[in-house]
């Protein structure tokens, strides 16, 4: 599976560069899992901050207010001191601080029920298996099935689109739009002004 059938497809090229080591860290945004999905697929550490904890040069842009910026890294520690950065967190009061703290005794709950999607079997048992290699015994709860609805996800990011201004009106050129259609002159979309 690659980034053709997954989101994050902005934000594959830095995960792939942190998992390779070309970069230490780096910065991605994410409305739908952008940097969630790609850190996944790399075996990275990546996390969608809370809305308002980073300043977001895209909120111009964004107009529905999903998307924001969080950090890509190899290590947890790594992502938190990139994340104080972007957030001006002063040295040894952020999260990076938070992370050389031992963590207070955990309660952890597992659920691999969605009203979005069925878990494949071999996914549930997988996620059992990690569950009792790192609680070091089963679960002690089951959590809840996580909610949502596909479709209630999607016209959110339609609207994101459709009220997503064109930066640059050369894109919409019917040149612009002829090259985009290929050699043999494929199937495009007509944009509103284009001729």
């Amino acid at each position: 599976m690659g980034p053709h059938a997954h989101g994050g497809r902005l934000v594959w090229g830095l995960a792939a560069a942190v998992a390779g080591g070309l970069l230490p860290i780096a910065p991605g945004s994410d409305g739908g899992g952008s940097i969630r999905i790609p850190a996944a697929f790399c075996g990275l550490v990546g996390h969608k901050a809370t809305r308002g904890l980073v300043p977001n040069p895209h909120e111009t842009f964004e107009t529905i207010g999903i998307s924001v910026v969080g950090p890509l890294a190899r290590s947890v520690p790594d992502a938190a001191a990139l994340l104080d950065t972007l957030c001006g967190f002063p040295e040894g009061a952020g999260l990076l601080a938070a992370c050389r703290q031992a963590p207070p005794r955990l309660r952890v709950a597992v659920t691999v029920e969605s009203s979005i999607i069925a878990a494949h079997p071999d996914v549930q048992a997988a996620v059992g298996q990690v569950a009792r290699a790192r609680l070091a015994g089963p679960p002690r709860g089951r959590g809840p099935a996580a909610g949502g609805q596909r479709g209630g996800f999607l016209p959110i990011f339609r609207c994101l689109v459709a009220n997503t201004p064109v930066l640059a009106p050369r894109y919409c050129s019917p040149h612009a739009l002829a090259a985009r259609r290929g050699p043999e002159g494929g199937q495009g979309h007509r944009v509103a002004g284009a001729r």
